[in-house]
This record gives structure tokens, C-alpha cells and sequence, in this order.
């Protein structure tokens, strides 16, 4: 059975799509204002955390989630890492609306997420395709 690409854009991604001016948006200038070049590196960290779990995001209620990441973006305080999370959903880096439902979501992640889960259904129809013309042909010439 075929996945379709918003089921594959929920499985951690080994890779995401990082703009070479990132620094230069609004946002993380913001951030950078904020929490200086450490929080812009925590932003980072936050993001691969993200790219490398099911659906993209982190349960901030949840005592254990909510320590995995406080050590993923390299707090030794949870309150710190919580002051953090609140100033990137301020900024609009992490989504604000499922902060305050204590998610941790970047909605350009998902967006990243869906475009791989895009590529990675072509590369199985494609594989499909190249395999079942395949076997068509050893069959018809056997």
C-alpha cells in the first residue's frame, strides 16, 4: 500500500532545508535581539530536535518530553528553556497558538516536512514504477 506524502512528511527527517540568510528574517533577528547569537544557536537546535521526532513536534506538558528538549536546546533549567520556548512563540517561530496547548510546532517545519514527505512518495512511485516494469518484463520473458 502506497503512503501518501502527508503521512510521509510526519516521519523524522534526516535532513531540512536550512536558508543561508536565515539570520536576515525578521524573526530570528528578533530572536537574535533577544537572546543574542546563543538563543539564534538554540533556535537551531530546537529545529533539528523537531526535524528528528514523529510529527514534528514536542509535548511541553509532558515531564518527560518537556526534559528531552529542555537538554536539546542545551538548557541545564527547565524554566529557561520554558522563558525560551514563550519569547520563540512571541516571535512566531514556533507556532503560538499550540504553545499555549504546551505543543512545541514550527509551522516552517511542517511546511519542510511536507515538501521531503512530497519527494520521498515520488521516490517510492518512482521505485514502484522502475520495479514493476521490471518484473513485467522478467515475467513476459520467462
Amino acid at each position: 500500500m502506497a503512503e501518501d506524502a502527508a503521512v510521509l512528511a510526519m516521519k523524522p527527517m534526516r535532513y531540512f532545508s536550512h536558508d543561508s540568510d536565515a539570520n536576515r528574517d525578521i524573526k530570528c533577528r528578533k530572536l537574535i535581539a533577544r537572546h543574542g547569537v546563543e538563543g539564534y544557536g538554540r533556535w537551531w537546535l530546537l529545529c533539528e530536535a523537531l526535524a528528528s521526532t514523529d510529527n514534528h513536534r514536542f509535548d511541553w506538558g509532558s515531564d518527560d518530553e518537556r526534559w528531552i528538549l529542555t537538554d536539546e536546546i542545551m538548557f541545564s533549567d527547565e524554566s529557561d528553556a520554558q522563558e525560551f520556548l514563550s519569547d520563540c512563540a512571541d516571535i512566531g517561530l514556533i507556532n503560538p497558538e499550540l504553545w499555549g496547548e504546551c505543543i512545541v510546532t514550527s509551522d516552517r517545519m511542517n511546511d519542510n516536512a511536507l515538501y521531503f514527505g512530497q519527494r520521498r512518495e515520488y521516490g517510492m512511485r518512482g521505485a514502484r514504477s522502475k520495479w514493476c516494469k521490471r518484473d513485467t518484463a522478467e515475467s513476459v520473458g520467462a
